[in-house]
């Protein structure tokens, strides 16, 4: 039906608090609710996600506030594109060639008005001077902590992407120990069956023989001793 093993179904129906239905015998049986339900899960799976991140998927009135904002920016955010990081290189780079550019046009800004000083002393040429640095200090600062910005906000969109992977398959590393264990107790409880059977087999044998030589002993107690 969906080719998964059924510790697995068991795990995921536990986990994912699916309630599965039981006729009369006692026996379960999936209707078409439940079946859907099992192939997105798988299907899911298949796409790397954990089993706490679809369960916010599917059941996300059922997830606490904190897990399901935990989450959602677990299973919504994408991994960062080619065109992105090219995106964000270039507004790096970007802010690096602002410092030359501005420094530019205001160096010559203060020429200009040096050269139309020409008349002034050198006191007033000295004061120009000071108010150029003093501009240039502020034009390199500012550059410099824009690019300081987008560099964090860079860096700490890489982080948090590798933090949110690095979560992700802890994630799925704990479904498939769990999974494993489903498996252990599944073939455990297959084993206590089928021995439970064979221990009823032999009881069953062993009381029809007991109750065969019982009969034959009766039947040998009411015959007559022949006379010669």
């Amino acid at each position: 039906m969906l080719n998964v093993e059924s510790h697995v179904l068991r795990y995921w129906e536990e986990e994912l608090e699916i309630k599965i239905p039981r006729n009369e015998m006692g026996h379960r049986y999936y209707t078409e609710d439940n079946i859907e339900s099992l192939r997105k899960v798988r299907d899911l799976k298949k796409q790397g996600y954990s089993l706490k991140a679809i369960k916010n998927m599917v059941n996300p009135k059922k997830a606490t506030r904190e897990n399901k904002e935990s989450n959602e920016r677990l299973t919504v955010r994408q991994p960062i594109s080619l065109m992105e990081v090219r995106e964000k290189k270039v507004g790096v780079e970007n802010c690096y060639q602002e410092v030359p550019e501005a420094m530019s046009g205001s160096v010559q800004s203060v020429v200009q008005n040096m050269t139309q000083s020409n008349g002034q002393n050198a006191e007033s040429a000295g004061l120009k001077l000071e108010q150029f640095q003093n501009l240039m200090n502020k034009v390199v600062s500012k550059a410099l902590k824009e690019s300081t910005t987008n560099l964090g906000k860079e860096l700490s969109d890489n982080v948090s992407e590798n933090v949110l992977k690095g979560m992700n398959y802890m994630m799925r590393v704990q479904d498939e120990k769990e999974e494993e264990r489903y498996r252990k107790l599944d073939e455990l409880m297959r084993n206590k069956q089928k021995l439970s059977r064979r221990e009823k087999r032999k009881k069953a044998k062993a009381e029809k023989l007991l109750l065969k030589n019982k009969k034959k002993g009766m039947a040998h107690f009411g015959k007559k001793p022949q006379t010669t």
